[in-house]
Formats: C-alpha cells, sequence, structure tokens
C-alpha cells in the first residue's frame, strides 16, 4: 500500500561533477547506505520512462515496479503530463550557465519566477515525492551531475539537499571522452569544432568550479574524488557515514533502481571496484602538460 501523504518530506543527496568522472560509482555506494536508494541520473528520467529503458534492477522501466509505482502517482497528479515535453524542458532548464542566475535567487531565498522554471522545479520535487513514498526510502541519491538543479532542489520545499562533488583527474576524463569518440565515431553534443582535448577540459573545468561554487552558496558540500574511491572505496565510503550521519550498509555498493547514468550500473552490484588509469599509458606527455595548464586553476581551488 503506497503513502499517499502530500505533506511527506524526502532527503535528497544530489552528485554534481561532469562527465566519466565516477558519478555512478559513487551514487551506487551511497545507495547501499541505511535507508538509502540510488536512482542514477533523474534529470534524464523522462526519456528513460519514455523509451522504456532497462533498470539496474534488472527490469525495464515499464515493468519495474519502483518505476510503475512512481509513474502512476505522477499522472494522477499530472493527467497532461508528456515525458518528451519535460524532457526538452530539462535541457533549458538545466544549463550549467544558468547556475549563477539560479543561485543569485537561491542566496535571497527567492523561488524562480520565471514560469518554466517553476513547472519544471514543482515537476521534479513531486518526482522525488513520489518515489520516496513508492520506495520507503528515506534518502534518494540522484546522480545528476548539474549544478542548476541542485540549485532548484535545495528551492524545494519538501526536499531537504545534501551536496556531493565527485572530481576526477582532468587529464584521465579528456582521455576517456577522446576515447570514447575515437571508438564510437560519434560527435559528443557538448564539444564544439576545434581541439576536442582543450573543449573537453573547459567543460570539466567550467562543470567542476560551478558544483563546488553551488556548494558554497547553499551551504551544503561532501567533495569526493574519484582516485580516492576507486583506490580505497571503504575508506572514502567510511568518512561520508561520519560526515552524513547514516550508517553504511553491508554491502559496498547498492544497484538501487537506476535507469539513467554508466552501463556499469548494468553489471551488478558486486562488482570489482578499479581505478581506470589508462590515461597514463594513452595521452602523449605534450596533451599531459596542455590539459594541466588548463585545468590547474580550478584543481588549486578544490584542493
Amino acid at each position: 500500500m503506497i503513502d499517499r501523504d502530500r505533506n511527506a518530506e524526502v532527503d535528497v543527496w544530489y552528485i554534481g561533477g561532469w562527465k566519466r568522472s565516477g558519478t555512478t560509482l559513487l551514487c551506487e555506494m551511497l545507495g547501499a547506505f541505511e535507508n538509502v536508494l540510488a536512482v542514477g541520473e533523474l534529470s534524464g528520467i523522462w526519456i528513460a520512462l519514455e523509451r522504456d529503458r532497462a533498470c539496474s534492477c534488472g527490469a525495464t522501466a515499464r515493468s519495474c515496479p519502483l518505476w510503475q509505482g512512481v509513474s502512476a502517482l505522477l499522472f494522477e497528479q499530472y493527467p497532461d503530463l508528456d515525458f518528451t515535453e519535460m524532457a526538452e524542458m530539462g535541457k533549458r532548464v538545466l544549463r550549467t550557465r544558468r547556475t549563477i542566475e539560479l543561485l543569485k535567487g537561491a542566496s535571497r531565498k527567492n523561488r524562480p519566477v520565471d514560469p518554466e522554471i517553476l513547472r519544471f522545479a514543482d515537476t521534479m520535487q513531486y518526482l522525488y515525492v513520489c518515489i520516496a513514498q513508492v520506495s520507503g526510502a528515506s534518502v534518494l541519491v540522484d546522480s545528476s551531475k548539474l549544478p542548476p538543479l541542485a540549485v532548484l532542489t535545495h528551492g524545494m520545499p519538501r526536499v531537504h539537499l545534501e551536496l556531493f562533488h565527485i572530481v576526477r583527474d582532468a587529464r584521465a576524463v579528456a582521455n576517456s571522452e577522446r576515447r570514447s569518440l575515437t571508438k564510437t565515431g560519434d560527435e559528443p553534443f557538448w564539444l564544439p569544432p576545434g581541439n576536442r582535448l582543450i573543449a573537453s577540459v573547459l567543460y570539466w573545468a567550467a562543470s567542476n568550479l560551478a558544483v563546488w561554487l553551488t556548494g558554497r552558496v547553499l551551504g551544503t558540500y561532501h567533495r569526493v574524488w574519484y582516485e580516492d574511491l576507486s583506490s580505497d572505496p571503504i575508506s572514502v565510503v567510511s568518512e561520508l557515514s561520519r560526515s552524513t550521519g547514516v550508517p553504511r550498509g553491508s554491502a559496498m555498493m547498492a544497484s538501487g533502481h537506476i535507469v539513467t547514468g554508466n552501463p556499469a550500473r548494468m553489471g551488478g552490484a558486486d562488482r570489482d571496484i578499479r581505478r581506470d588509469d589508462r590515461w597514463k599509458r594513452e595521452l602523449s606527455l605534450p596533451d599531459r602538460w596542455l590539459v594541466l595548464l588548463i585545468a590547474w586553476p580550478v584543481l588549486l581551488l578544490l584542493r
């Protein structure tokens, strides 16, 4: 029986960062804490539900008991809800360049005045509440990465936000993106024409700076380095348990109900945790220095 209390509140542990930085891994680790549920990148949930993508529980989104129940509550509240429309709205609302604009309002404790932003935020708030009601979890882990959604979540009356920031070596991120481009031949939409390596590092710097600034303004911030998390997960997870006051479970990871994020989510919670340092073999020395030259101001700030 689903609790339909419309005044329910939920804690959201939001993971910010840039692509290929270990957000899904951290999401699954936090999801193993007591009464915590990993739900992946909820910024992309609308397309995942529309396209019936696979859930980490082994079912598809439409056959998963959690997402079935959540969808039913959403349509009960919003009969005309259109997943595709919400996905397109999210692309406009959640652009990283809107972070400063949203933070200015958050610092004054003002709700956004843009009707589209208000509508998107209200629907996302109800999504969080529905997931908590259907699952029974007290805390949800959202690995959406995008700073604007963290700002909007902080302003939701029925949601309490804790911001986690995972940072990975810029050289590793740039190499991973370049390796993916070489392997698939697909052009990532976020990389403009020109030097892909430079563009990748600039986006890495802008995103991580935006997450850091968001944490400073909102007053909630837990930083995690990917290299530490993948090399010594027990120590990092134990420290996060102390800082959040939530006990960790017996397992290192929990699959949760993730329909968006790294395909590794389908590998099961018992898979090996291995640090990926292929950039040390694959990235040339000049490229390493080029990345560091661009990234060092942000790295110095974060350290």
